[in-house]
């Protein structure tokens, strides 16, 4: 494939393996006429092709990165994984973001991905590690002794109220995004949910 090309799903699926059930991306064994596209190998493509073959045929071709994501090397250049398995699925790259619909980043099962707008997916996000109070969209506010309910819709941040009690400001909080379209596993723990979802 020429470089600084994006990869056709036909070419994904020609190098890519894709479990469905358990997300995982495999190489798949090449031929030696993949090997014939002008570079310094040119002249022993059967060579290249069986140390190539050797090499990666069969194995994982993804890795874990610092957010968590499994991204993969195809040509010299990275992709994230749950992008390239909507290609080889759809036959067409996502034209949103890939919302992983349990929270966990690096489950790539095909029932856990779904493409949607940018304002959908930040509707379907795990509870941030800067939460103090349990409930996302929930703080206590120390200075007259009451929890806030927020949340952010729209590119807006909207003010619910103020409450005595957490579980006052929970059950508001949950209402609102109800009202406001959230999925029903945003903010919680990726961690506890269940792999089925």
């Amino acid at each position: 494939m020429a470089a600084n090309r994006i990869p056709s799903a036909d070419y994904l699926r020609e190098i890519l393996d894709y479990n469905p059930e358990t997300g995982e991306l495999k190489w798949k064994p090449k031929r030696p006429d993949m090997f014939n596209d002008g570079g310094w190998w040119k002249y022993r493509p059967e060579a290249q092709c069986a140390r190539y073959n050797e090499k990666r045929s069969g194995k994982i071709a993804d890795y874990q990165e610092s957010q968590k994501y499994r991204c993969l090397y195809i040509d010299g250049k990275s992709y994230k994984s749950h992008r390239v398995i909507w290609c080889i699925v759809t036959g067409r790259w996502p034209s949103g973001q890939i919302d992983h619909i349990n929270g966990v980043r690096d489950d790539n099962r095909w029932n856990n991905l779904r493409d949607v707008p940018k304002l959908i997916n930040a509707k379907n996000q795990r509870k941030h590690k800067t939460n103090t109070s349990g409930v996302t969209g929930v703080s206590y506010v120390k200075h007259i002794s009451k929890y806030i309910a927020y949340i952010g819709s729209n590119n807006k941040m909207i003010r619910i109220g103020y409450y005595e009690t957490l579980e006052e400001a929970a059950k508001a909080r949950k209402e609102a995004e109800i009202k406001h379209g959230f999925h029903p596993n945003h903010g919680q723990n990726p961690h506890v949910q269940s792999k089925t979802t």
